[in-house]
């Protein structure tokens, strides 16, 4: 009889222990469940805003492409008006007439 209570006891033991597994295996299968739900909470959220930065900055990349004929003939503008002031004038000269001094040969 003695060893019918142990084979009881091991039998209580071992349905104690799948009591705790089985509760440790429901959290752990919870925690799954949330996670999967965070991340395509998370990506949803990473699509969404990526659309609407498309939605909202697709006019100005269309006025900008649209546009840039007379950006680039204003920046042409700019320089030609730049290179005409008497100052640059003036650099331009100086930087010209300063050249690196050739050094003569050793005799």
């Amino acid at each position: 009889m003695s060893s019918d209570l142990n084979n009881q006891e091991k039998l209580e033991a071992i349905y104690q222990m799948t009591l705790e597994n089985n509760a440790v295996l429901r959290t752990i299968r919870r925690q799954q469940y949330f996670s999967t739900a965070l991340r395509v909470l998370y990506w949803l959220i990473v699509l969404g805003v990526l659309g609407s930065v498309y939605y909202f900055a697709r006019p100005l990349v269309t006025g900008l492409s649209e546009n840039s004929n007379r950006i680039e003939e204003t920046l042409t503008q700019f320089n030609q008006l730049r290179g005409q002031l008497p100052e640059i004038k003036m650099l331009n000269q100086v930087i010209n007439g300063i050249t690196p001094a050739t050094a003569t040969p050793a005799q």
